[in-house]
């Protein structure tokens, strides 16, 4: 599970595009020699995933958590304006925190901390040039060209991308399987770990050999 650029403990660098990201994973999938994959995003690595679909890597099969395809509207927006206006630099007790990392089930602080942590890490031109790149952003078109196996994962109470983003995806990518969650927001696979988990195994069965 790799950090994209910007992130984590991988490299900064001045080019955050979408199609940079998703250049860096199909490095990496080469450099490990990975062949056939599945591949799992969450969000923006979402549509990270979808480009490499579309791209030269041809993935088995393809996994969106709390995806979209016109990621532009009146969340980002809101969002974009709160990440410009945060101080530099920022510290992981600032009270934005606790309103990104909320979620609509209960999650460990422990883990939070740990998010919080790796957010603040984040430079700002990077966290710009990431809202940037998803407010222009419009896979529409890639998606309908795409036929593989996919599964698509939501939250009822996604506050970023809500049910017509849900919708847009399912109908422009077609989706085998889908798990739409109750209760549950942005973050499926922290907020109903159990229930994410089981319908990833389930629709990687179909799948003789992942290497």
């Amino acid at each position: 599970m790799p950090d994209l650029r910007g992130h984590g403990a991988s490299f900064r660098a001045d080019l955050m595009g979408l199609s940079e990201l998703a250049g860096d994973i199909e490095d990496l999938a080469q450099a490990l020699g990975l062949t056939e994959t599945v591949l799992i995003g969450h969000s923006m690595g979402a549509l990270v995933a979808l480009i490499l679909a579309g791209g030269a890597m041809q993935p088995q099969g393809l996994i969106l958590i709390s995806g979209s395809l016109q990621p532009s509207g009146p969340a980002l927006t809101r969002i974009a304006s709160q990440f410009a206006a945060l101080p530099q630099p920022l510290t992981a007790d600032h009270p934005f925190l606790d309103e990104w990392y909320a979620c609509a089930a209960p999650v460990p602080r422990q883990f939070l901390d740990r998010q919080r942590a790796a957010c603040i890490s984040v430079r700002s031109q990077d966290a710009a040039s990431c809202l940037a790149a998803l407010a222009a952003a419009d896979l529409r078109s890639l998606a309908q060209g795409l036929y593989l196996p996919a599964l698509a994962v939501s939250g009822e109470m996604d506050p970023i991308f809500s049910a017509d983003h849900s919708a847009a995806l399912r109908q422009n990518l077609r989706p085998q399987r889908e798990l739409v969650l109750a209760q549950v927001g942005h973050n499926p696979h922290w907020e109903a770990p159990g229930q994410v988990a089981d319908a990833i195994l389930s629709f990687l069965d179909q799948f003789e050999r992942i290497g």
